[in-house]
């Protein structure tokens, strides 16, 4: 694995390619940038009005990212040459990127039917945040402190709804990963220890539902095979056909009740 320390201007720009190839960049990288899927949140009633969401997405990312590792690249980008607290918390996490795919091969992840992408993210980034807080339990008061300051400023770890006007439901769905998953790979870990998570790298869960109900993925409980509806007559489907999550469903829901 390569280490590259780049000045913010090359590390943005970085971060911006990234984000266009859809790799694994950082938090909130990869959002829908095409009318279509706009449409489709419009049609969810999780949004209005014209959405470009690649902006958004490219604005966030900007603002909140100080380092990520890249899997396609197989490199860790930094902004800068300075080792804070927060970057080095930070680097911690994208270091466990690094050694989830060179032990586990996060690339054959991405191969993954795009109905359980929401779920594997939820895996991965819960591995590497447990990491991240494991490290950030190691630093000093001084060092603690700092962090929090930096962390601050860095704003949260997804696009918001402040950023370019993206939907709050994007912003949860960004969060989702992080918010979860940790919870799923503690309950792994309490199940089998670290044999039990290497173990869901390489049959990951399938759903929303369980990773926010671990034993479902313990027990194996999968989703029910649900028909689609039929379409009325002259009409066509904006997206192909695919599950909708839990957490999903909850969150539209919300934006409604």
């Amino acid at each position: 694995m390569v280490v590259r320390f780049l000045p913010t201007a090359a590390f943005e720009q970085q971060v911006e390619r990234s984000d266009t190839a859809g790799t694994a960049a950082p938090a909130g990288s990869g959002a829908p940038t095409d009318p279509q899927q706009a449409a489709e949140l419009r049609a969810l009633g999780v949004a209005s009005g014209p959405i470009d969401l690649g902006a958004a997405s490219a604005e966030a990312d900007a603002a909140s990212t100080v380092g990520y590792y890249d899997d396609q690249t197989k490199a860790l980008y930094v902004e800068g040459t300075s080792l804070t607290p927060y970057v080095r918390v930070t680097v911690a996490h994208e270091l466990t990127h690094a050694l989830q795919d060179q032990r586990l091969d996060l690339s054959s992840l991405d191969r993954r039917p795009d109905d359980q992408q929401q779920a594997i993210s939820a895996l991965v980034e819960g591995d590497a945040t447990v990491v991240e807080d494991d490290y950030r339990a190691t630093l000093s008061a001084a060092d603690e402190g700092a962090y929090e300051r930096e962390a601050a400023d860095a704003g949260s770890p997804a696009p918001s709804s402040g950023a370019a006007g993206y939907p709050d439901f994007l912003g949860d769905q960004g969060d989702f990963p992080y918010s979860l998953g940790p919870a799923f790979v503690d309950a792994l870990h309490d199940h089998g220890g670290d044999d039990a998570v290497d173990q869901a790298f390489r049959d990951p869960p399938t759903t929303e539902a369980q990773i926010a109900d671990p034993s479902r993925y313990l027990d194996h409980v999968t989703a029910a095979a649900v028909a689609a509806p039929a379409l009325p007559a002259g009409a066509r489907p904006l997206v192909d056909l695919g599950a909708f999550g839990q957490v999903s469903l909850a969150d539209v829901l919300g934006t409604r009740v």
